[in-house]
């Protein structure tokens, strides 16, 4: 073969590799760039699922405690708030025994203003409005609910007009103030609300219907 002929057939055979390159480059990139691509959407497809099927278990699972008991029952707030009002029956109490001691009767009966002012502001006094409404609210639901606001509101004002009396007569604005009549109300309207506290504290629990 001449060397004519040789180079021939090696300019053929070059040219047959350069054209069998070009028409399989493309396709093969162009596969590759699908596979990527299916590859990609695939993972993003998985990726959305997992993240559904954690957020769908975690709400079963929280729906599954709510229905188990995850809430309180009636019955349990019921003990919760019984409990709560004998303590406070307690504070009440603690209240009554100072604005009836022999200390707070003295400077109320004898006209002493100041002394009246401060006898009504002991920790037990202090505190009584708050555990008053204590025993309101264990008893919102009771038999006793009416009358247990209505001794409140009676003992608030009858309290609150004999301090009110007693920090004009300290003040002066007003003479030969006395202030036996509004002990008298106030100490009588605290014993009435206890009394019906009590009672509305005693009320039995409600029976749980399970």
């Amino acid at each position: 073969m001449s060397k004519q002929t040789i180079a021939l057939v090696l300019a053929a055979v070059g040219a047959l590799f350069s054209i069998a390159t070009d028409a399989f480059a493309p396709t093969t990139a162009l596969s590759s760039e699908k596979r990527v691509a299916s590859v990609t959407a695939l993972d993003a497809e998985q990726g959305e699922l997992t993240r559904r099927g954690a957020f769908e278990a975690v709400s079963a699972s929280f729906l599954t405690a709510v229905v188990a008991g995850g809430l309180p029952s009636p019955a349990c707030a019921d003990v919760t708030n019984k409990v709560a009002s004998t303590a406070a029956i307690r504070a009440v109490k603690r209240a009554l025994k100072d604005l009836e001691s022999e200390k707070t009767e003295f400077a109320c009966v004898g006209n002493q203003y100041t002394d009246a002012k401060e006898a009504l502001r002991t920790p037990g006094l202090n505190e009584v409005r708050k555990n008053c409404l204590i025993l309101i609210r264990g008893g919102n639901d009771g038999a006793e609910a009416e009358n247990l606001k209505i001794a409140y509101e009676k003992f608030v004002k009858d309290l609150e007009a004999l301090d009110s009396q007693a920090s004009l007569g300290m003040r002066g604005k007003k003479k030969d103030i006395q202030l036996a009549g509004y002990y008298d109300s106030a100490l009588a309207s605290l014993k009435a609300f206890l009394e019906v506290g009590e009672r509305s504290a005693t009320i039995p629990l409600q029976e749980s219907s399970e």
